[in-house]
């Protein structure tokens, strides 16, 4: 089983200020170093058979974890490796595809999980779905940003 979710800061955290950045310039023009390493922070729950692979005590940039997972699936499904990054940390999480299956492991931690492909890839298209319901409900104008058109509706 996976579980793949996450939440924006609440109004009054001073996190949410990573938010409210994005309603001072026109969101159709934010670029992308800016969705992937200023803007949209969260937190994070992944877990994947019982092992946590991201830890909701992890800040996270939202925008730019959704473009990573989405270019990760697409090598998922082509029964490729895949690698993910934080641009607030050091950590990597890799996914080893293995026929039917995928290894997933952080580099941070000893643990690894063995999911199958079509559950991850559920699971990571349903995130990215959430995250660009999240980021378009909150701030409309992202609907017509290139970067963001990236996770969206196709």
């Amino acid at each position: 089983m996976i579980e793949l979710s996450f939440s924006a800061p609440d109004p009054a955290s001073p996190r949410r200020k990573t938010w409210q950045r994005a309603l001072q310039v026109n969101p159709a023009e934010i670029p992308e170093i800016d969705l992937r390493y200023k803007l949209f922070g969260g937190a994070v729950k992944f877990i994947a058979n019982g092992v946590e692979i991201i830890s909701t005590r992890k800040f996270v940039m939202l925008a730019d974890l959704a473009l990573s997972l989405h270019d990760a699936a697409s090598r998922i499904s082509r029964r490729e490796d895949a690698a993910i990054g934080f641009t607030e940390s050091e950590e990597v999480i890799l996914f080893h595809s293995s026929g039917e299956t995928v290894t997933i492991e952080s580099s941070r931690k000893s643990e690894q999980s063995t999911v199958s492909r079509d559950e991850l890839l559920e699971s990571l298209s349903q995130f990215v779905r959430a995250v660009y319901r999240q980021l378009i409900s909150d701030i409309p104008g992202l609907v017509d940003n290139p970067v963001i058109q990236q996770i969206g509706p196709r």
